[in-house]
């Protein structure tokens, strides 16, 4: 027998917080709320009993097409990284992938975590999370690119 109800579609933070807002007004019921965006009752009750967790999340400026609110495993690294990061980028220093995972090894070094692995997939995450979203060019400015250019062209 065929399941009726078809393939499960996360829901994103936004789409959460605007079906609880639905609950909160109260002109539909709960089971016609869950009907109406495809979800079942327990689900839409999973959202109502998370509902504070959900509205942090969003007012914390975490990225609203996000559709689970995982916590960092080292939120300490990354927040001592990201500090990192913004210091660099204010002295418009270029920064790559491979310069980001250093550092971020070297800061697990530093804070004793002998068990992180600074991966491709683990920058991808950073990257993907929100915390380095506030400003995304990692780019310098053009003169310091010119500047750094010509240095690199004449040392050998």
């Amino acid at each position: 027998m065929a399941c009726a109800r078809g393939k499960y579609r996360a829901k994103t933070l936004k789409d959460k917080c605007d079906i609880l807002r639905e609950v909160d007004a109260g002109v539909l019921s709960k089971q016609e709320i869950a009907k109406k965006h495809g979800i079942p009752k327990s689900t839409l009750s999973t959202y109502i009993k998370n509902e504070r967790a959900i509205e942090d999340a969003l007012e914390a400026e975490v990225a609203s097409e996000r559709k689970r609110m995982r916590l960092a495993k080292y939120p300490d690294l990354e927040k001592a990284l990201l500090l990192w990061i913004k210091e660099m980028r204010a002295q418009d220093i270029p920064l790559s992938g491979p310069v980001i995972l250093a550092k971020a090894a070297d800061f697990a070094l530093r804070l004793g975590y002998d068990d992180f692995a600074a991966s491709d997939g683990w920058l991808h995450r950073f990257r993907e999370s929100g915390y380095m979203r506030a400003n995304p060019s990692n780019r310098p400015s053009q003169p310091k690119l010119r500047k750094l250019r010509s240095r690199q062209t004449f040392q050998l």
